[in-house]
C-alpha cells in the first residue's frame, strides 16, 4: 500500500476510534428507553359448517355458512382477534351478521370479503379489546344458488375462513357445498320492429330486431340455437327483403338463413361465420319468401353454452301495396295491427328440439287518408279571456266584444306534417266584415315546432310573424280593420319525418268587437238570424306522392239580442227586532237584468214617487211603545 494510502487509513482509523469513544461515553450518560413487552401469547381456533347436510344443490336452493371462531388460551385474551370470509363468486349473498355492542362487522361487496373484529375489553392484557379466553364468538351468513345459475354440474365451491389475533398464530378452516344442476332446456328471444307504423300504400321498409339466446341450464348439451318468424299475417301484407346477423351467440361461430316460399318448402343458405347478412338461398326470390329461420351452430360440434346476452339478428321488411293471398289493394279504412311474434327453439342431445316461448311486437298499417276534426265557437267576451262569462251578451248597436275560437284535431292514425287554419273561409259564406278583430291568440298542437301567422288588413298591408310557442298577438292597426288571418302550424324532425300528433290539436282564437254593420235583420225576428262565421282549415301528411290531405270548414252563428235596459233591488236589515239604542244594518241591492249596462243606477229609500221625488214619509223610523213597564233607566256615568 502506498505510504500516504497507509497514513490516511491510520488517520481514519484513529478519527473512527475516538468518535466511538466519545460518543459512547456520551450515550452512556442517558438512561435507555425499554421496548414495550410483547402481549403474552394465546392461541385461536376456528370452525365452519354449512346446512346442506352434504345435499347437493339446485338453482333456486339456499342454504347458511355458520362460522365459529375461539379464543383458545386458558388464560390469556386474544388481542384484536378478527373473522375474514372472501365468499365465494357465483352465489348470492342473503343475510349477512350484524354489528352489535361486542364486535364490528364490515362487509365490501366489490371483493365480497366479510370482517368480523370482536371488542370485547380485555383482562389478560389490561387495557386492549378483543375476544377473551375460552370464549367463543359465532356467525351466520346466508347464500343462495342464482336460478340462473352458470355453474357447471357437479361444481364444488369450496369456502374458506380464517382468524387470527395479534397474539396468536393464524387459523383457517373451510367447507365445501356441491350444485347439480337439473337439466333444463330453455331458448329464449326478444322481438321489436321499428318503427312500429306505416301508412298504406306507402312502400315503407322497416326493421325487426330479433334477439336469441341459450338461457338453459349448464347440464344441458345444445348443439343448435335458432330463431324463426313465419307469422301467416305479417307475410300476407309485407315483404322479406333481408337478413344480417348484428351479433353471434355465446359460444356460435356458424350462421344460416332458412326461408320458406309460398309453395311450402324450404330453402338453406350458405353459411356465415362473422356478422354480416344472410346469404338468401340460391334461385330464391326475396319477394316469395313467407317465412324464414335463422341457424347458430359451432363449426367443431361443441354445446352452446349459458349465454346471458344472446346473439342479435336484423331482419328488413317492406309494406306491399297488395294483400299475397288475393292480390287486392292494401287501402285498409282503418288501422289495421299486425302481431308479429317470433319463436326460439334449440336442438339438445338428450331433449331433442325444444321451442321456447314466443316474442312478439305489433306493427300498424295506416290508412292513407288524412282525417281532421274541426270545432268552432264564436261568443260574446267582454273582458277578452277567451271565455264566455255570465252577463256577457252581445247586443245590438253596442258594438259588444266577442271571440271565435277554432279547433282542428289530427284525427288521423298517424303524425302529420302541417295543419293551417283561416279566417275567414274563402269557400263559404261568412260576415266577417261584422267582426273588427283586434287580437289573435295561437294555440299549438302536440308535437308542431313552429307558426307562421299572416294577418291581412283592409288597405293590403300584411303582418307576418312565425312563432314556436304558444302566444297572443295584438293585431289592430289604426285607420283599417283586419280582413284575413292565417296560422300554418308545421312540425317535422331532423330528417324532415312530421311530428304533429296523432290526436293533437291546433288552434286559432280571434277577440273583436260587432261592428256597426250588425242590423236589426241580425236580431232572431230578422231576415238573418245571427252572425255566420266560417273558418278554413286544411292539413298535409307530407308526402312526397301528394296523398294524404285534407281540408274543409267549420262555421259558427253568433246570436244577436235586442238592447234590454232592466234591474231590480232588494232590501233587508240585519235583524227584525229593535231593541234601544241598537243600531241596525239596511243592505240595498241592485241587479242589472238587462244585456246593456246601467249607467249611474240611483237607489232612494225610502222609495219616490212616481215622478222620481222622495215620498212624503220622512226617512225615520218612528217607535210607538205599548202601555206597560218604562224601560229602566241607566245609571249616571
Amino acid at each position: 500500500m502506498p505510504g500516504h494510502l497507509r497514513g490516511l487509513s491510520r488517520l481514519s482509523l484513529s478519527t473512527t476510534t475516538a468518535l466511538a469513544v466519545l460518543y459512547g461515553s456520551q450515550a452512556a450518560a442517558v438512561p435507555a428507553v425499554p421496548a414495550p413487552p410483547d402481549d403474552p401469547r394465546s392461541a385461536v381456533s376456528i370452525t365452519k359448517t354449512n346446512d346442506t347436510g352434504g345435499d347437493p344443490l339446485e338453482p333456486g336452493d339456499e342454504f347458511i355458512y355458520t362460522l365459529t371462531g375461539q379464543c383458545s388460551g386458558l388464560t390469556v385474551d386474544c388481542v384484536d382477534f378478527t373473522v375474514t370470509d372472501t365468499l365465494p363468486e357465483g352465489l348470492d349473498v342473503t343475510t349477512l351478521p350484524q354489528s352489535t355492542s361486542s364486535r364490528d362487522v364490515t362487509y365490501d361487496e366489490s371483493t365480497r370479503l366479510l370482517t368480523v373484529t370482536y371488542k370485547q375489553p380485555l383482562q389478560n392484557p389490561a387495557g386492549k379489546t378483543g375476544l377473551r379466553a375460552g370464549q367463543a364468538g359465532s356467525i351466520e351468513i346466508g347464500m343462495r344458488v342464482p336460478a340462473d345459475t352458470p355453474l357447471e354440474d357437479g361444481t364444488v365451491i369450496t369456502n374458506t375462513t380464517e382468524v387470527k389475533a395479534d397474539n396468536a398464530d393464524p387459523a383457517t378452516a373451510d367447507t365445501d357445498v356441491t350444485v347439480t344442476i337439473p337439466r333444463v332446456v330453455k331458448p329464449v328471444t326478444t322481438k321489436t320492429w321499428k318503427d312500429g307504423s306505416a301508412v298504406a300504400g306507402s312502400d315503407e321498409t322497416s326493421t325487426i330486431t330479433l334477439g336469441v339466446r341459450n338461457n338453459s341450464s349448464s347440464s344441458a348439451e345444445v348443439g343448435e340455437l335458432s330463431v324463426s318468424d313465419t307469422s301467416a299475417e305479417t307475410f300476407e301484407n309485407f315483404d322479406f327483403v333481408s337478413a344480417s346477423v348484428t351479433a353471434f351467440p355465446k359460444g356460435a361461430d356458424t350462421a344460416r338463413l332458412v326461408v320458406t316460399t309460398a309453395d311450402g318448402r324450404t330453402h338453406t343458405g350458405a353459411a356465415i361465420t362473422a356478422p354480416g347478412e344472410l346469404p338468401l338461398p340460391r334461385g330464391v326470390d326475396p319477394e316469395d319468401v313467407v317465412g324464414f329461420e335463422v341457424v347458430f351452430t359451432n363449426s367443431n360440434g361443441d354445446p352452446l353454452p349459458y349465454d346471458e346476452t344472446g346473439g342479435t339478428v336484423d331482419v328488413e321488411m317492406k309494406l306491399r301495396d297488395t294483400k299475397r293471398s288475393d292480390g287486392s289493394p292494401l287501402r285498409p279504412t282503418d288501422k289495421i295491427t299486425v302481431n308479429n311474434c317470433a319463436t326460439p327453439a334449440v336442438k339438445e342431445k338428450t331433449e331433442g328440439e325444444v321451442e321456447g316461448t314466443e316474442a312478439c311486437a305489433p306493427y300498424d298499417i295506416l290508412p292513407d287518408i288524412l282525417v281532421l276534426q274541426p270545432t268552432k265557437r264564436f261568443y260574446p267576451d267582454t273582458d277578452g279571456d277567451f271565455a264566455q262569462e255570465t252577463g256577457e251578451h252581445a247586443v245590438l248597436g253596442e258594438n259588444s266584444p266577442v271571440s271565435t275560437e277554432v279547433d282542428v284535431k289530427n284525427a288521423s292514425p298517424f303524425p302529420v306534417k302541417s295543419i293551417t287554419i283561416t279566417e275567414p273561409s274563402a269557400d263559404t259564406t261568412s260576415e266577417f266584415d261584422k267582426l273588427d278583430v283586434d287580437k289573435v291568440r295561437l294555440r299549438f298542437p302536440e308535437g308542431a315546432t313552429e307558426a307562421k301567422l299572416t294577418v291581412t288588413y283592409a288597405d293590403g298591408s300584411t303582418f307576418e310573424q312565425t312563432y314556436t310557442e304558444n302566444t297572443t298577438v295584438d293585431v289592430a292597426k289604426r285607420g283599417t280593420t283586419v280582413t284575413k288571418v292565417e296560422v300554418t302550424y308545421t312540425g317535422v324532425d331532423a330528417d324532415g319525418n312530421p311530428t304533429i300528433a296523432e290526436g293533437a290539436t291546433a288552434g286559432l282564437d280571434l277577440h273583436g268587437t260587432l261592428t256597426d254593420d250588425v242590423t236589426a235583420q241580425d236580431l232572431p225576428s230578422g231576415t238573418s238570424p245571427g252572425v255566420d262565421n266560417c273558418a278554413s282549415y286544411k292539413g298535409d301528411a307530407g308526402r312526397t306522392d301528394g296523398s294524404g290531405t285534407a281540408s274543409g270548414d267549420a262555421c259558427k252563428n253568433l246570436p244577436i239580442e235586442a238592447p234590454n235596459t232592466s234591474g231590480s233591488g232588494t232590501k233587508d236589515s240585519s235583524q227584525h227586532e229593535i231593541p234601544a239604542d241598537q243600531p241596525i244594518t239596511m243592505n240595498l241591492k241592485v241587479t242589472n237584468n238587462g244585456n246593456k249596462p246601467l249607467v249611474s243606477p240611483v237607489v232612494t229609500d225610502p222609495a219616490g214617487g212616481p215622478d222620481g221625488t222622495p215620498a212624503p214619509t220622512p226617512p225615520l223610523l218612528v217607535l210607538q211603545f205599548t202601555p206597560g213597564t218604562p224601560p229602566a233607566r241607566r245609571p249616571p256615568p
